[in-house]
Order: structure tokens, then C-alpha cells, then sequence
């Protein structure tokens, strides 16, 4: 569960980038 919330964590924070 840990993974997969800093996984969606990561790709949040990459799509506010791009």
C-alpha cells in the first residue's frame, strides 16, 4: 500500500511539472 501511494505520489508530482 506504501508503494503504491508514493508511486501515485511520484507521478502527481511529475504531471504538476510537465
Amino acid at each position: 500500500m506504501m508503494i503504491l501511494g508514493i508511486s501515485k505520489t511520484i507521478h502527481i508530482l511529475d504531471f504538476c511539472k510537465n
